[in-house]
């Protein structure tokens, strides 16, 4: 008999409530977790190492392109050299070149002072600007605070291979030293700067005769039809 309240209307009842969860519950829940954790972890590793990739080949760029836009502002020849064997690059004059020796223009391996194009590009169109409390007479260059500063590539990306075209004509070259140099016209050499991540993105910095750069995604087959040997790359 359904029990009646005091009024005569019919009360009604309520299962009995549960507090907590069961052993086998919880256990199902952590299970379907670590399975979903399993599963996004290497495709979140993936994007983390892409947007190194990427980030290294936008600072590429910006140095490039500072070399490129200061040799026009000073009317003089600059180039960017790359040691593939320490994997570091950094701007430099003509007189390395012209003395045989691309690390004179070098600091002692040191990043202080590194900035980005867009703070070197602040300087304006002058070449000089003198320091603030120094007498007259005294300056310093648009590159006083980038010139020969080190630069490495982000955490695990690699600078594989150098594509130049000099007066020996085309090379591919993946050790030693190298550059692309940037004349007074803002003009260049057809040059590629390859880079490499672990998951096997690879990724171009591409410069052309004309002096503009660009970034370009690759395949390991372009790659390999370019002649660069990504076995002897990564072997160093």
């Amino acid at each position: 008999m359904t029990p009646t309240s005091p009024t005569g209307s019919k009360r009604r009842r309520w299962p009995t409530e549960r507090s907590g969860f069961t052993l086998v519950e919880v256990t199902i829940v952590i299970s379907i977790i670590l399975i979903l954790v399993g599963i996004a972890s290497p495709m979140l590793k993936n994007v983390a190492e892409t947007a190194k990739l990427k980030s290294t080949a936008k600072m590429i760029r910006s140095l490039l392109l500072y070399a490129r836009d200061v040799a026009i502002t000073e009317g003089t020849d600059y180039l960017v050299v790359f040691d593939l064997d320490n994997q570091i690059f950094w701007l430099s004059d003509r007189s390395a070149l012209d003395q045989g020796d691309l690390t004179l223009s070098l600091l002692g391996g040191s990043q202080t002072g590194e900035m980005s194009y867009e703070e070197g590009a602040q300087g304006g169109s002058s070449s000089t600007t003198p320091y603030e409390g120094e007498g007259e007479g005294t300056t310093v260059s648009r590159t006083s605070m980038i010139l020969g500063v080190p630069k490495k590539p982000h955490e695990n990306v690699r600078i594989i291979a150098l594509e130049t075209n000099h007066e020996a004509g085309r090379q591919i070259v993946t050790r030693g030293l190298d550059y692309i140099p940037f004349s007074m016209l803002g003009t260049s050499e057809s040059s590629k700067v390859y880079l490499a991540s672990p998951t096997g993105k690879y990724m171009a910095v591409v410069v052309k005769r004309s002096g503009i750069i660009s970034i370009e995604r690759v395949s390991e087959e372009e790659l390999q039809s370019a002649g660069v040997d990504l076995t002897f790359a990564y072997a160093r």
